[in-house]
């Protein structure tokens, strides 16, 4: 059985565009409400989840209870180097904006525009 085009792409390459997918109305509803559910987020400490993709991806998010419980809620992770090392807070010289690598998991079911 031989894969289509674009899942033998995904496969290969580990992403995939597909154009056209939403309309740039669509593309820019989601783009200002990312930009609101950032601006409201208020990082706890409790829940400073880094999220990696490097070989310490493992340890880091399959024992991570933030990560694991996120599968039907918005949750944010950081990239590594936005954590302070010492006090595992936010740096002060990262703005939270930018110190995200990922927000999911259920983004798509959690929030109407993502749904949509």
């Amino acid at each position: 059985m031989s894969l289509s085009p674009d899942r033998q792409f995904f496969d290969d390459n580990g992403y995939l565009i597909k154009r056209r997918f939403c309309s740039k109305e669509e593309c820019a509803a989601m783009i200002t409400r990312m930009r609101t559910l950032i601006d409201a987020w208020d990082p706890d400490p409790a829940k400073m989840s880094v999220f990696r993709t490097d070989e310490k991806q493992v340890a880091a998010q399959g024992s991570d209870t933030y990560f694991l419980s996120s599968s039907d809620k918005i949750h944010f992770f950081f990239e590594p180097g936005a954590l302070d090392p010492a006090t595992k807070a936010l740096r002060p010289d990262v703005p939270k904006h930018e110190a995200l690598n990922k927000v999911g998991h259920g983004l798509h079911s959690a929030d109407p525009v993502f749904k949509a």
